[in-house]
């Protein structure tokens, strides 16, 4: 009898560790380790899915800027060649890439401008209004690409 409680408490003390139940709880903490790694991977993810997302839309704020620049350039260009009181002005856009309200169609109209309306095309040309009222005109033709005066 003694033997038989010595083997029971030999086959006892292996219960307390079986095989399954270790290899068990390993493969618990291994599927847990990847269920982390997997939360931190989706989570990564979705960082750069808002990196991405913030990228296009600096590309796009940058495409519509330049998309300013060139049709201002243009229009520069045109200006350029106008000098007659007839001859026709493209107008520039302004910071929100808009055709400038109230620009004028000719070198005419441009002539007769007010200092009130120099100075917010000077604004939206981004200038700084200042001086007298014909050196504002001088500074709208520098800045919608005219020849400037030279004697003003």
């Amino acid at each position: 009898m003694a033997d038989s409680l010595s083997v029971a408490a030999e086959e006892t003390r292996k219960l307390r560790n079986p095989p399954s139940v270790v290899e068990g709880n390993q493969i618990l903490e291994a599927l847990n380790s990847l269920k982390n790694d997997m939360n931190s991977l989706k989570n990564d993810m979705n960082s750069l899915k808002n990196d991405v997302k913030d990228i296009k839309l600096e590309i796009n704020r940058v495409n519509q800027h330049l998309d300013r620049l060139d049709a201002n350039s243009v229009a520069r260009l045109h200006n350029n060649s106008a000098s007659r009181r007839l001859d026709s002005l493209v107008p520039l856009r302004n910071q929100r890439g808009e055709e400038i309200a109230g620009f004028p169609t000719t070198v005419g109209a441009l002539e007769s401008l007010n200092s009130g309306q120099l100075n917010h095309l000077i604004e939206n040309l981004g200038g700084q209004p200042s001086g007298t009222l014909a050196y504002k005109r001088n500074q709208i033709k520098i800045l919608i690409g005219m020849q400037a005066a030279r004697d003003e």
